[in-house]
């Protein structure tokens, strides 16, 4: 069965796009449906994209926090494991078990 089309293959997509936009704009400028102020697309756009932001950035501080509590662990352990062989007679750092 062939396709059928209103205008033609091209022109009835962008007839939709144009029609979708036309009916926009009559809905959030006409006086009887007019959405009540805070509600336009506009205004919950840039609420949605603040809340975004906003938790966006308590990721990233997170992260960074969670990221410096490895490493200040990871310098703690390593202290500790440095008073335990200097305890043992071990040595420094570079030195291995059989090497004394």
């Amino acid at each position: 069965m062939p396709a059928t089309y209103l205008l033609g293959r091209v022109s009835d997509p962008i007839l939709g796009v144009f029609t979708g936009i036309l009916a926009y704009h009559l809905h959030e400028n006409n006086p009887r449906s007019r959405p009540p102020s805070g509600h336009t697309l506009r205004e919950l756009t840039s609420w949605q994209w603040a809340r975004m932001q906003h938790a966006r950035r308590e990721r990233q501080r997170a992260e960074e926090r969670r990221e410096w509590a490895i490493g200040e662990r990871a310098e703690e352990e390593e202290q500790e494991l440095q008073r335990i062989r200097i305890e043992l007679g071990l040595g420094g750092k570079g030195e291995q078990i059989g090497e004394q």
